[in-house]
């Protein structure tokens, strides 16, 4: 009788917080002073792992995955130096995750022009470690990390203090990488990461203005607006409907 000895090594994932306020978006109720720092122990479902959304990072492939999806089945099964294998490549994402997670790959693919890519890209692709430790990281966040390294990179994150109730607060871990470390460990997604940045600058300063213009137009023509405004929709449409009588 053969032995099972696949070894599957826990994983973190972090806490998710609102993007407006900055709170945990999880209720822990009475007991948030017993919380993982970081995040919580991976399931086996994955809700915090989403489809290639730009078509910025996405290659001419119609079934391309993320890269921190492969990543963290990576670190949950194998260890640095184990070899990956992909026998349907594509566009090389599984080879990817592996160098950056210090593992040897193997890809195969039918296309020519797959392979190409996969080359390429596997050129630029440097391997992502904090103090010694692999990690997944997407757009300067960790978004994973197996639970006994979670000690060696913790001092290269930044962190947050939670207040539980009168008195009593807890320090913790944010996902995001301190900018003395971030350019070390994620040279690749550095252009990517100014984007983003500069895009948060320009959402902060823009779309308060258009959604509250579209608040205004939803409250005029809701069920629920002021009966003098509604007066006023009344009165500037049948204006424009006797001037165009009149012409």
């Amino acid at each position: 009788m053969e032995i099972d000895t696949t070894v599957i090594f826990g994983i973190r994932a972090p806490h998710r917080y609102c993007r407006e306020c900055n709170a945990l978006l999880k209720d822990y109720g009475g007991k948030k002073h017993l919380i993982h720092p970081l995040g919580t122990l991976v399931s086996d479902v994955w809700t915090d792992i989403y489809r290639i959304r730009h078509s910025k990072r996405r290659d001419e492939h119609p079934c391309q995955l993320p890269v921190h999806l492969l990543e963290r089945l990576i670190l949950m099964t194998t260890d640095a130096g184990d070899t990956i294998l992909d026998p349907f490549v594509g566009t090389g994402t599984t080879a990817i995750a592996a160098k950056r997670l210090g593992r040897k790959y193997i890809g195969i693919d039918i296309d020519d022009k797959y392979v190409a890519i996969s080359k390429e890209k596997l050129e630029n692709v440097t391997p992502t470690q904090i103090n010694g430790a692999y990690i997944s990281i997407f757009l300067g966040k960790i978004v994973t990390v197996r639970d006994s390294d979670y000690d060696k990179v913790k001092s290269s994150l930044k962190t947050r203090e939670l207040k539980i109730n009168a008195g009593k607060s807890k320090l913790l871990t944010l996902p995001n990488i301190a900018k003395k470390v971030e350019s070390e460990v994620y040279k690749a997604d550095s252009v990517i990461e100014l984007d983003n940045n500069l895009l948060e600058e320009v959402l902060k300063s823009q779309p308060k203005r258009k959604l509250a213009q579209q608040v205004r137009l939803m409250e005029q023509h809701g069920p629920y607006a002021p009966k003098e405004s509604q007066n006023v929709v009344r009165q500037k449409r049948s204006k424009k409907v006797s001037d165009k009588k009149k012409i």
